[in-house]
């Protein structure tokens, strides 16, 4: 199993029920974002030159020559284009962009667990349809799907907040 699919395989298991449909799922996201540059390609932390940075901070947004540099129109192009060359590699991690496609393309919310407690939502909070996915340092990302009620797990803050969620959902 190649690392960096696990985005697209905890997406696909989500919408065909397996994991197997994730190169599937990848082309139509990539594609969507192509089709729909103009909107996409403004959320994409570019830097002055065409360079991208994840986790952007304000201060590592500002030049290094002492003031804030805006990238021009070419340079968004330009990143934009890269972003989506390697995205569409098999092994390339997908991150906000991909999940807010994702979830524009089949107008749902995806709601993603993170390991500290927290959730993320991308796409419309109030969708009647909700994809669950989680996210753990050490396991990446998982899918899961409405469950029977369970017991429990004391060991973990972060499994207790989704058999929390779980069973909240469920009940």
């Amino acid at each position: 199993m190649i690392i960096g699919n696990c985005l697209f395989r905890a997406l696909s298991h989500q919408l065909y029920g397996e994991q197997g449909r994730h190169r599937q799922v990848r082309s139509t996201v990539v594609e969507h974002l192509r089709g729909n540059s103009d909107h996409f390609k403004n959320f994409l932390p570019v830097g002055a030159g065409g360079g991208t940075r994840r986790n952007q901070t304000r201060r590592s947004a500002r030049s290094s020559r002492g003031g804030d540099v805006d990238p021009t129109k070419n340079d968004v192009d330009l990143a934009f284009a890269r972003h989506l060359h390697l995205m569409a590699q098999d092994g390339t991690y997908g991150g906000h962009l991909e999940l807010a496609a994702f979830a524009a393309m089949h107008s749902v919310a995806v709601r993603v667990f993170r390991s500290d407690g927290d959730s993320i939502v991308a796409g419309d909070e109030a969708s009647s349809q909700v994809v669950q996915v989680a996210y753990h340092v050490s396991i990446i990302l998982f899918s899961f799907v409405r469950l029977p009620l369970l017991p429990p797990l004391p060991s973990s803050s972060f499994y207790s907040l989704l058999v929390h969620h779980l069973n909240h959902v469920n009940g």
